[in-house]
C-alpha cells in the first residue's frame, strides 16, 4: 500500500481536477467533478482509518500533504458556493421575469412542472 503522503497527494488531485472541471461548468463536467470529489472523499476516508490504524505518528510530509489538501478542498468550496448563487441568482431573475413579484416586493416563485424525456 502506497504511503500516507502520496495518497493525500491523489485525493488533492483529484480535487484539483475537480476545481478545473468547475471553471466551465457543463452538466457533463458538473458530474465528472462529482465523482472527482466523491473519490477523493473515500481517499481522505481511508487515509484517516490508516492512520488510525498505524502506531507511528504521521510525519512532516503528511502534515505538509494535508495542509495542500486542505487548500484544494478550500478551492473547490469557493467555486461550488459561486455556483450555487449563480444558481440561485438566476432562479430569483426567473422568478421575476415569469412570474412578478410578491406583495413585499420579492421575485415570485415559478412553478416548475417534472419532464420526463424518452428515445426509444
Amino acid at each position: 500500500m502506497a504511503p500516507l503522503s502520496e495518497r493525500l497527494a491523489a485525493a488533492r488531485t483529484e480535487v484539483e481536477r475537480a476545481c478545473h472541471l468547475l471553471l466551465s461548468p457543463t452538466p457533463e463536467q458538473l458530474d465528472q467533478s462529482a465523482r472527482r470529489l466523491s473519490d477523493a472523499v473515500a481517499a481522505v476516508t481511508a487515509c484517516r482509518e490508516a492512520a488510525r490504524g498505524s502506531s507511528q505518528p504521521p510525519g512532516p510530509s503528511v502534515a505538509a500533504e494535508a495542509r495542500s489538501l486542505q487548500q484544494s478542498i478550500g478551492r473547490a468550496r469557493r467555486l461550488l458556493e459561486a455556483a450555487a448563487a449563480f444558481h440561485a441568482n438566476w432562479v430569483q431573475y426567473l422568478g421575476a421575469l415569469c412570474a412578478g413579484y410578491t406583495d413585499r416586493g420579492e421575485a415570485a416563485a415559478v412553478e416548475r412542472a417534472s419532464r420526463l424525456c424518452a428515445r426509444g
